[in-house]
């Protein structure tokens, strides 16, 4: 009488298939935490209080000097510097969208009313350009997205294309409290 043995070829087929998608599962969560990590110094990331968008992980655009304020209402309000491959300087500052946003539906219309003189679409919302009367006339951006209002301050002029692919780089940075 012949036995059986305990573990067939077609048992250890299956072990190693499983084994071996075990592997990649690990493997594939490993880098997906790792590129989804903060681009936030770690002192900003643990003391803001809102999810803000910000530039991904990128070799082409560069953001420094992550500073956490407070408007005159008292809103908290991050600013930092994002650099341009072509190494143009965009000042950028986003907070919370003010409650009035939401509670009152013509406040963000009024408040948009002077802020159009031209739109650009990008992979993170709309770009509103707009000639700011307290930059002496400068062109700035304006973003209303997932919450948020963000302020585009380039300091020198930049092109439609300019404008997208700035917009293109920012995502939302999710923050755990």
């Amino acid at each position: 009488m012949r036995v059986k043995p305990f573990i067939t070829k077609r048992s250890l087929l299956l072990i190693g298939a499983i084994v071996l998608t075990a592997g990649i599962t690990v493997v594939i969560t490993m880098l997906v935490l790792r590129s989804a990590a903060s681009v936030l110094p770690t002192d900003i990331s643990r003391d803001i209080t809102f999810s803000p968008l910000v530039p991904a992980n990128s070799s082409n655009y560069k953001a420094t000097d992550y500073m956490i304020g407070k408007n005159e209402s008292g809103a908290q309000i991050l600013t930092y510097n994002l650099y341009s491959p072509a190494q143009k300087k965009v000042v950028i500052s986003e907070q919370s969208q003010p409650q009035e946003f939401t509670d009152i539906p013509e406040y963000k219309d009024k408040f948009l009313e002077n802020k159009k003189d031209a739109t650009v679409a990008s992979a993170s919302g709309t770009i509103y350009l707009f000639r700011g009367t307290k930059q002496t006339n400068k062109e700035a951006g304006l973003m209303l997205e997932n919450g948020l209002l963000i302020f585009l301050n380039p300091e020198t002029p930049l092109s439609k294309d300019e404008w997208r692919a700035i917009g293109d780089q920012l995502s939302l940075q999710r923050i755990k409290k």
